[in-house]
């Protein structure tokens, strides 16, 4: 087990060394703009928030939403939007809408009505058409880029080796397996020596044997294990998702991907009739789950056939909340029938284990305990190297110069 462990440390080491100082460096960068309560237009803070609410044709979320004023208490959304299709109806005739919303712009509510080639935006209050907003930035529909420039997302592309070339994400899959490997082998050890000295000296977890560097190791490992598993093991689905992602996004390139991906209208024509009880199913469902939220924004549409309503909702904490229309019930970002998205485990899948790996699925302190994993695994990394050449020089002076032994 020793030799295994030793063995696979020796191939991966670097490369955990190297991932344990860029994962930090995002984690740091990730609490100065949390700390220090960044803008919603903060690059850093716009890169955090990247892809958390869906792929671009789910998401509806935008980043101006997360400062913008809340809608008026008691406001006719059955009225507004219903209005509003109306109007954009009798200028457009029976073109297909994609979806109807009502939002914020400035001091007052605006109802959009989006068509394929078109986005109509109408004063709430008035009915009056307001082309200059309709024009701007209202549509929340996020661009189809790669990522937003910052420091987080250079940093980001370094740690994930999508700076090198796609090539570079076999070799995340394989360190990701190097990593568990030496998990498993550094407990099963651990594990086994803590039995032997509770039968012959009593319970301690911690001990002093064999120098200072293995001492420190132990201690840190055990210390930061549950810390580092967490990690390690969401690193790991996070590198199998974006392999499989690159995988997918190849075969787009040459043609042979599915016929609908994230990137595709699968949006499906909305009638005044349907209207009224898409939002009233909507709005039950999410004054049973959030009674007193305020709203910032709410949409109609059909996203692959579902019948949906979206509500962004919250003050400190503004989220996106999708909800089947027709019967309540809340919807993720993967469902049946959804478009491809390119991740294995689907779109939901890949945030959570993003979420589990920065620790922020708890918040401030789950990042806190996520920057102590990068730090541990830096320290891990670096003590194992100084073990490992301080036992290959002392075997280079017995006649043994091999890197690796049994």
């Amino acid at each position: 087990m020793r030799s295994v462990h030793r063995n696979i440390a020796f191939l991966v080491s670097v490369f955990a060394l190297y991932l344990g100082i860029t994962g930090t460096l995002i984690q740091i960068t990730d609490l100065h703009t949390l700390w220090t309560h960044a803008p919603a237009t903060d690059p850093n803070l716009q890169a955090i928030r990247e892809s958390i609410n869906g792929p671009p044709n789910y998401q509806v979320i935008a980043d101006t939403d997360y400062s913008a004023a809340e809608l008026p208490a008691g406001f006719g959304f059955e009225h507004a939007l219903a209005s509003g299709l109306r109007s954009a109806t009798n200028m457009l005739g029976s073109t297909p809408v994609r979806y109807i919303e009502v939002r914020m712009a400035g001091n007052r509510p605006v109802i959009q009505v989006r068509f394929p080639s078109r986005l109509l935006a109408f004063d709430a209050v008035s009915g009056e058409e307001l082309p200059d907003l309709a024009r701007s930035h209202l549509d929340p529909t996020p661009p189809q880029s790669q990522g937003v420039p910052s420091i987080r997302t250079t940093i980001k592309g370094l740690h994930r080796m999508t700076a090198f070339g796609d090539r570079a994400l076999y070799v995340n899959v394989t360190v990701g397996v190097g990593l568990c490997t030496l998990i498993f082998t550094g407990l099963v050890m651990y594990f086994r020596l803590l039995s032997a000295r509770i039968r012959f000296r009593g319970p301690s977890p911690l001990w002093y044997a064999g120098g200072w560097w293995r001492t420190l190791h132990r201690g840190v490992a055990v210390i930061a294990a549950l810390f580092v598993v967490l990690a390690t093991l969401s690193g790991f689905m996070l590198a199998i998702d974006s392999l499989g992602h690159g995988l997918f996004m190849a075969n787009l390139k040459a043609g042979s991907g599915p016929p609908r991906t994230r990137f595709a209208d699968v949006s499906s024509p909305l009638t005044n009739a349907e209207l009224p009880a898409m939002l009233r199913t909507t709005m039950a469902a999410f004054r049973a789950g959030e009674p007193v939220s305020p709203i910032k924004v709410i949409r109609l549409r059909y996203f692959a056939g579902m019948p949906q309503g979206i509500i962004v909702s919250g003050n400190q904490d503004v989220r996106q909340l999708v909800y089947n229309a027709a019967s309540g019930r809340r919807v993720s970002m993967t469902e049946p029938g959804y478009p491809a998205t390119g991740q294995p485990f689907g779109w939901q899948e890949h945030q959570l284990m993003k979420q589990i790996h920065r620790g922020d699925w708890l918040g401030l302190p789950g990042r806190g305990m996520d920057l102590i994993a990068g730090l541990s695994l830096v320290f891990l990394s670096a003590s194992g190297i100084a073990m490992y050449l301080d036992l290959w020089v002392r075997r280079r002076r017995g006649g043994r110069a091999g890197l690796l032994w049994a």
